[in-house]
C-alpha cells in the first residue's frame, strides 16, 4: 500500500496532506494530526504500518506547516477553522473510499484539533487516540498544579508575537533540536523545517480560552484511549478523573517514555493502536 501527497485549495488557502491509496474494504479511516514542533514525519512509523495493513490513512499538515500555507488571518488557526479544513480533507479523501468510520489520532497540540474533529464526526467516529494530547480544558485543570506550570512555562512565551518566531523560525534549528532532545527525541529524526507558523495554533487556542471554559465540555462517547509518557517533559501525567466529563469510555495508558511516544516507543504504540482500532471497528 503506497502513500501519496495531495494538495488542494481549501477555503482559499493551499492545504497539503498525505494519504494511502487502495485501502481494503471495510476498514476505518485513520486520521493522524501532528503536533509542534513537528510535521507528519512524526507519524512515519504509524503511516507505514497501517497503510501496509490496508487501512486508509490520512495525515494533514497543520495550517502553516509545509504545503499548508500560513494564513494572514490568525482566526484560520483556531479550532473551528482547522476543523473545517480537516472535514474538507476527509470529504475529498472519501471520494475514492466511500463513507467509512473514522478513528482520529492526535499528538501534542494536534490533540486539540483531534478532540474537535472527534466531536464533529457524530456516528462516523469509531474512536479517538490521544498521545500526550490534552484538550484545552484538561490543560487548564492541570495548570492548577505547580509541577505542570513549571513544565509548561514556555507556552507563555509562545503567546508573544515575534519572540517565539525568532526561536523557532528558519534559523531555529538549534531550538527545535533542544526541544526535541528535552522531549526524548534523538537527532536522527528528520527536522521539519520552518514550524514557526504553528505557534499560531497555541495563540488561537488561548484566544478562545474563556469561551471554551464557560461551556461544559461536549463529551466524546466513542471509545477513547489516552497514551501518556511517564517522563513527559512538557505535560503532567493525567488521572482518570480528568476524563470524567470528556470521555465516558476513556482508557488511560501510562507508558515508559517522554513526549514523542509514537517515535520513542513506536512498536508498543503501534500494537496498542492496532488493537484499539480493531476493537473500535467492531462497535456499531
Amino acid at each position: 500500500m503506497s502513500l501519496q501527497q495531495y494538495s488542494a485549495e481549501i477555503r482559499g488557502l493551499q492545504t497539503g496532506w498525505w494519504s494511502s491509496t487502495g485501502p481494503e474494504v471495510g476498514k476505518p479511516v485513520l486520521f493522524f494530526i501532528h503536533g509542534f514542533p513537528d510535521d507528519i514525519e512524526s507519524w512515519r512509523a504509524q503511516l507505514d504500518l497501517f497503510s501496509g495493513l490496508g487501512y486508509p490513512v490520512v495525515a494533514p499538515y497543520l495550517r502553516g506547516c509545509g504545503p499548508s500555507l500560513r494564513a494572514p488571518d490568525k482566526k484560520r488557526y483556531g479550532r473551528d477553522a482547522v476543523l473545517l479544513d480537516h472535514l474538507e480533507i476527509l470529504r475529498q479523501a472519501g471520494e475514492k473510499w466511500g463513507e467509512r468510520g473514522i478513528v482520529v489520532i492526535g499528538h501534542d497540540i494536534g490533540g486539540l484539533h483531534a478532540w474537535a474533529l472527534a466531536r464533529a464526526l457524530g456516528s462516523r467516529l469509531k474512536g479517538l487516540v490521544l498521545i500526550n494530547a490534552p484538550d484545552i480544558g484538561q490543560l487548564f485543570l492541570r495548570l492548577k498544579s505547580v509541577k505542570q506550570i513549571a513544565k509548561s512555562w514556555y507556552i507563555g512565551a509562545f503567546l508573544i508575537p515575534g519572540i517565539a518566531e525568532k526561536w523557532f523560525g528558519l534559523q531555529g534549528e538549534r531550538t527545535i533540536r533542544g526541544a526535541r532532545k528535552k522531549g526524548g527525541l534523538k537527532d536522527s529524526h528528520p527536522m521539519p523545517g520552518d514550524v514557526s507558523p504553528l505557534l499560531n495554533h497555541y495563540r488561537a487556542a488561548f484566544a478562545d480560552f474563556a469561551q471554551i471554559l464557560l461551556k461544559k465540555p461536549e463529551p466524546v462517547f466513542a471509545p477513547v484511549i489516552a497514551l501518556v509518557g511517564k517522563d513527559d517533559a512538557f505535560l503532567e501525567v493525567p488521572t482518570m478523573a480528568e476524563f470524567k466529563h470528556y470521555a465516558p469510555q476513556a482508557e488511560l495508558r501510562v507508558l515508559d517514555g517522554n513526549h514523542w511516544l509514537q517515535i520513542e516507543q513506536k512498536d508498543q504504540v503501534n500494537r496498542i493502536i492496532q488493537r484499539f482500532v480493531e476493537g473500535a471497528s467492531r462497535v456499531s
